[in-house]
């Protein structure tokens, strides 16, 4: 294991990456949770940022989270105090623009957002409810509630992850758990046989490997934190992974899976960014290969399509590092941006929905 110097801080958030709209430049985007905006950027050939003409867009009031639409033509953000999702149209250069009707009403405090691959639904969880709203997505990207609007789940729901076939959704909750509910045809949600599955102890951030076989959970336990595995089998129910668990850093609240499924990386309390390599069976390594700075409330991580750059939000703003052609995190290549008032969840806009490239 190889180490750079590290600081403080990581908070759970989501951090994405789509397809987007043909003739577009690649775009990062990153909600500033006490600015109430969003801060986007143009990404250079070596995923160098710098800030678009416009360098903000107006959210609701303390926006959370943001998801993409998988067409890359339309942006949705959760605002946790104002109960909305705020809707926007992405331009031909990444910038975006906020739809004629702008936003669309949640449960309360609605936190992490997902949209299903086929790009026809979209669901926050309301975290005070202990509700998933669900909503249809029309044909020009609005938002409108499905005809059951809201699914009940378990005590305390936190993290979100949505299958990449599209059957199923994941909820971490307050019990320990994992909520797991089937998909249907229409868009609604239906909890699975086996409606939740344990984790460890203060179950955080979650995400499902690109090619849907496994789901990983950071468990927030400062005594003895890991990272829970499971296997996905043929319906999208959850089984226990065998062997040792993984031991990421301190207070592990950030998780995310690298595009071609070799890397997990995980944002620890203790400012570090730790990247795990993923076995054959889907397993992790249970040590880090490298640990890195990911500055201090590291909140949000996202890498490039092609997996040649990664993104930090945090207190400073936009950390960039470089991976090598081994696609190891680089320590001395690391590039800073600012951002607005306490970055929050990350998302990247590829230039040209025909590649993986960033």
């Amino acid at each position: 294991m190889r180490f750079s110097g590290l600081s403080v801080g990581c908070v759970l958030t989501a951090c994405l990456a789509w397809p987007a709209a043909a003739g577009a430049s690649a775009s990062l985007y990153v909600v500033n949770a006490a600015g109430n905006d969003i801060s986007q950027y143009d990404v250079g050939a070596t995923g160098k940022l710098v800030a678009k003409a416009d360098p903000t867009v107006a959210a609701g009031r303390n926006p959370v989270s943001l998801v993409l639409r998988p067409d890359g033509e339309s942006v949705y953000v959760a605002n946790g105090v104002s109960d909305t999702i705020s809707e926007y149209d992405v331009g031909q250069t990444g910038e975006l623009r906020p739809m004629a009707h702008r936003e669309v009403a949640t449960g309360a405090s609605p936190g992490a957002i997902g949209v299903t691959p086929d790009g026809r639904s979209l669901y926050v969880i309301d975290t005070a409810a202990s509700e998933i709203s669900e909503y249809e997505i029309g044909a020009g990207g609005e938002l409108r509630p499905q005809t059951r609007p809201r699914v009940r789940t378990p005590r305390a729901p936190g993290s979100l992850a949505i299958s990449p076939d599209g059957r199923s959704l994941y909820v971490t909750v307050a019990e320990d758990r994992v909520a797991e509910y089937d998909i249907e045809s229409g868009g609604g949600l239906r909890s699975k046989p086996r409606a939740t599955i344990a984790t460890g102890s203060g179950p955080g951030a979650m995400a499902v490997s690109p090619d849907g076989k496994s789901v990983y959970v950071n468990n927030f336990d400062s005594n003895d934190p890991v990272i829970s595995q499971y296997n996905v089998g043929a319906r999208g129910e959850l089984s226990v992974k065998g062997g040792p668990p993984p031991s990421p850093p301190i207070d592990p609240i950030t998780l995310t899976v690298s595009p071609d499924g070799k890397s997990v990386y995980v944002c620890g309390g203790n400012g570090s960014l730790s990247q795990f390599a993923v076995g054959r069976d889907g397993r992790l390594s249970t040590t880090p290969e490298i640990i890195v700075d990911g500055g201090e409330d590291a909140n949000g991580v996202v890498l490039s399509p092609n997996s040649r750059n990664i993104y930090i939000a945090n207190t400073y703003g936009v950390y960039e590092y470089q991976l090598s052609a081994d696609g190891l995190l680089q320590p001395s290549e690391i590039r800073s941006i600012p951002a607005g008032d306490a970055p929050r969840a990350i998302a990247y806009l590829p230039a040209d929905p025909r590649h993986s490239e960033g």
